[in-house]
C-alpha cells in the first residue's frame, strides 16, 4: 500500500468515525495511530544511516571528512529524537533524553 493510499484510508476512517461519534476521540485515535506509523517508518529509515556512520568512522582519516560525517550523524540523531517525540506525543512511550534517539 502506498503512502498516499494509507493517508486516504486514514482520512476515510476518520470521516466515518467522526460521523458516528461527535466526541472526536476516534479522530484523535486515528491521528495518533498515523503519527506512530510515520514515526516508526522514520526510525526504520534512519537505522541504516546510523549503522553506516559507525562503519565509515573507522575508515575516515581525513579530518574534513570526519567533521562532515559528525555533522551528518548529528542531523540523523536529531531526526531520531523528533521521531521519538512524535511517538511520545502519540502516547506510545515517554520521551527519551535529548540526544538519545530511538534506534529501531
Amino acid at each position: 500500500m502506498s503512502d498516499a493510499s494509507d493517508v486516504k484510508k486514514v482520512e476515510g476512517d476518520m470521516n466515518t468515525e467522526s460521523n458516528r461519534n461527535e466526541s472526536g476521540s476516534p479522530d484523535a485515535r486515528a491521528l495518533a495511530l498515523e503519527v506512530q506509523r510515520l514515526a516508526h517508518d522514520l526510525n526504520n529509515s534512519l537505522m541504516p544511516l546510523m549503522m553506516g556512520f559507525t562503519l565509515l568512522r573507522r575508515k575516515v582519516a581525513d579530518p574534513l571528512l570526519a567533521g562532515t560525517l559528525t555533522s551528518m550523524e548529528t542531523s540523523v540523531h536529531r531526526a531520531a529524537d523528533l521521531a521519538n517525540a512524535l511517538l511520545a506525543l502519540a502516547g506510545e512511550h515517554s520521551s527519551p533524553e535529548p540526544g538519545q534517539g530511538k534506534q529501531g
